[in-house]
């Protein structure tokens, strides 16, 4: 509930006491008319509009209260019209501002207490009096607006912003809308009509898709700056409504949920049903959805000439879009592009497009440990050893590379065929960071650094993995599952549980290991993975967990030297992944060193 305070609500309290008021959430939709006659003196603006929605938060008998962007003055009068969604009527009705404060709850946004003018009631009304061109959205286009995918997909808290964004177009049939290979900065949603979308190649139009009521069309002025890639014909008349890519982005600067838009359209775009060319990603192009994550959505993909699987993970607009995000994780996966290691899964290339970053990466087959774990509640130790001392290996690899994972959990471990485990989501953990303390699946591998906002570094990931060890091995978390670790609880000031008092018989070794991980001092940790790895070699030996060849047959090793300038690093990458690709079919291994030449 909305509660104001402030020196003119003071002054109206008597009056508003004398109605029974009810909070409205969520909030419904009112359309204020400024008209033209200056019913509304208080808006400050270059140009007024004629219309604008508003949110309802309160009403009463007496009258409501509205938020809006907008500065209204007080004892400003004007028209209102008001939506209940609970009966689907609208009510037509003059009003009178008796007090305006800024909202605490939404900074940049007014509330003002408007009271209704009985004389002037007019009850529950059809149309849209008073009259008012069609240059903007009215309350038909509401009802019509409130049914379609789009907007079921925008974030209740932006709806107004939106409505009073979208300006009216009409086209008639048979005039090109869009034109191939051409910029645009307006997307339209179609209200009434359909448009045929017409690839040109050679000369020649081949109709791709089709485009009607309650879709849009020329998604890439918000989504992308490049070209279009079809023609956008009207096949009916058509009336539509228009979003610039700078109104876009100014809605998306006060009321930032409106980026998952774009990550919405995206995933549409990308549905198996819609015709390839809308599925490419560079020389990719995406099959099948895999899933979805918090941070990312990851599909199955296709080298476009090689015909050869990869992995495609899409950052979603939330983070992408993120300012801090977007420095850190450009910094990161510019190395992380760069690794090639048994233990952590290879990045081939990155793709920016769509306003996102999309990785390219090697198909993994198999399971995450998460998953694994889910099964087998605990795992024997051999197992639980040889996932830990493969981690370590991947660990310190990245470490000794400048990067921290900083998200370390059994779901971004992943165990393919033979058992072998690769770290995953390298590049994203400024997005873990960000995201994951309020997620009880993540934020139980979070160190006391983190959990306190302070620096991390590779003893972050150690503390990370020690937990693991410790849900591998007993089948449970050290922590009650219905607590959530905090500064006051938890990791910074509860004692860590033996788990030898859990597992009899546990190797002291491995005991020592996880409590030596998990301490809730940095300083006392594992100061490297290769040192945790160190510690536990002499289990991994007594185990036999060296990974050889198994076959039995004679192994060959042939070594290729390849120099190149840094600025080609990309290059070298997709040429690697063809090259690999195909070794692998052949049973064989590629193993990439970088050397440091003086």
């Amino acid at each position: 509930p909305h509660t104001f305070s402030g020196p003119l609500i003071m002054k109206t309290q008597h009056n508003r006491r004398r109605w029974i008021r009810e909070v409205l959430n969520p909030p419904e939709i009112g359309i204020l008319y400024t008209g033209n006659k200056g019913f509304v003196p208080g808006i400050h603006a270059t140009k007024q509009p004629e219309v604008l929605f508003v949110d309802l938060l309160n009403r009463g008998l007496g009258g409501v209260i509205i938020r809006t962007k907008w500065q209204i003055g007080p004892e400003a009068e004007f028209h209102l019209r008001i939506h209940s969604a609970l009966e689907e009527t609208w009510e037509f009705v003059r009003v009178k501002a008796r007090w305006v404060n800024t909202d605490p709850h939404k900074p940049g946004y007014n509330v003002i207490g408007v009271e209704f003018k009985p004389e002037d009631r007019a009850g529950p009304v059809t149309g849209d009096a008073p009259a008012i061109n069609k240059i903007v959205p009215l309350s038909s286009e509401y009802e019509f607006f409130k049914n379609t995918d789009i907007f079921k997909a925008v974030h209740r808290d932006a709806v107004c912003a939106l409505l009073n964004s979208l300006t009216y177009k009409h086209a008639q049939a048979g005039r090109r809308l869009m034109k191939q290979n051409s910029k645009i900065d307006t997307c339209f949603i179609i209200q009434s009509g359909t448009c045929i979308v017409n690839l040109e190649e050679d000369g020649k139009l081949l109709p791709i898709g089709r485009a009607g009521e309650g879709d849009i069309i020329g998604q890439a002025a918000i989504l992308d700056d490049w070209p279009l890639d079809a023609h956008i014909d009207a096949q009916t008349d058509l009336e539509l409504w228009g979003l610039t890519r700078s109104s876009f982005d100014a809605i998306c600067a006060d009321h930032p949920e409106m980026k998952g838009f774009l990550t919405n359209l995206l995933m549409d775009r990308f549905s198996t049903n819609r015709h390839s060319e809308k599925r490419k990603i560079g020389k990719y192009l995406i099959t099948d959805l895999m899933e979805e994550g918090s941070n990312s959505v990851a599909y199955k993909g296709v080298h476009r000439t090689l015909k050869l699987p990869v992995t495609i993970k899409m950052i979603k607009h939330e983070l992408s879009l993120e300012r801090e995000f977007e420095k850190n994780f450009q910094k990161e996966a510019q190395t992380v592009v760069r690794f090639m290691h048994e233990n952590v899964i290879q990045i081939y290339s990155m793709e920016d497009r769509f306003r996102t970053v999309f990785l390219i990466m090697e198909r993994l087959e198999g399971e995450s440990l998460k998953s694994l774990m889910q099964r087998w509640k605990k795992l024997p130790l051999q197992r639980a050893v040889d996932f830990l001392a493969q981690t370590c290996s991947g660990l310190d690899y990245a470490h000794r590379q400048g990067i921290v994972h900083r998200a370390i959990n059994p779901a971004n471990l992943f165990i393919s065929p033979g058992d072998r485990l690769k770290i995953i989501d390298f590049g994203l953990a400024h997005a873990g960071e960000n995201k994951s303390p309020g997620m009880f699946e993540t934020s139980s591998y979070l160190a006391s650094e983190q959990i306190a906002g302070e620096i991390t570094d590779q003893r972050t990931d150690i503390y990370a993995l020690g937990i693991i060890a410790y849900e591998m091995i007993t089948g449970a978390r050290p922590f009650p599952e219905d607590e959530q670790p905090s500064s006051e609880t938890n990791t910074l000031h509860r004692e860590f549980p033996d788990p030898a008092k859990t597992v009899p018989g546990l190797p002291e070794l491995l005991k020592r290991f996880i409590q030596k991980a998990c301490d809730r001092k940095p300083e006392n940790r594992f100061q490297s993975a290769r040192q945790a790895l160190k510690h536990l070699q002499p289990i991994v030996d007594d185990y036999g967990l060296q990974r050889q060849n198994r076959s039995g047959e004679t192994e060959k090793i042939a070594s290729l030297s390849l120099r190149y300038q840094e600025k080609d690093q990309l290059a070298v990458n997709e040429l690697m992944e063809e090259f690999s690709m195909k070794v692998r079919k052949i049973n064989a291994e590629v193993k990439a060193v970088d050397i440091k030449d003086a």
